[in-house]
């Protein structure tokens, strides 16, 4: 027999999920990191992957105006750093002067890892 569940109750069971920082350089030079909770791989050969951005999300104005954006697989030891850069605007703050990890350039594009 089936049992209807309230919403909250059977979407805490997604949780915990992985998720993925991207990272791209915004307007002003300033490289801005957003938590994204859905990706999947499109292609293997070239390597890409789709990522789903809210149409109002300042982090989509970065990613679309730089033209390219680094995917970055968080540990489970950056999950403040994951929480934070998923809940702040880059429109508002400086998230990696406000919550710094340890990056470097990215090698084939202009972004950090």
């Amino acid at each position: 027999m089936q049992v209807q569940k309230r919403y909250t109750e059977v979407i805490a069971r997604k949780y915990p999920e992985q998720v993925v920082i991207a990272i791209a350089k915004d307007q002003q030079g300033k490289y801005n990191p957003i938590t994204l909770g859905w990706t999947m791989i499109t292609s293997h050969e070239p390597p890409m992957m789709a990522i789903a951005v809210g149409h109002k999300r300042y982090s989509r104005e970065a990613i679309e105006g730089a033209g390219e954006f680094v995917i970055a697989f968080p540990s489970s030891s950056m999950a403040e750093a994951a929480l934070f850069y998923g809940t702040k605007s880059g429109r508002d703050i400086d998230k990696f002067k406000e919550h710094p990890i340890a990056t470097e350039p990215a090698v084939e594009i202009d972004s950090l890892l």
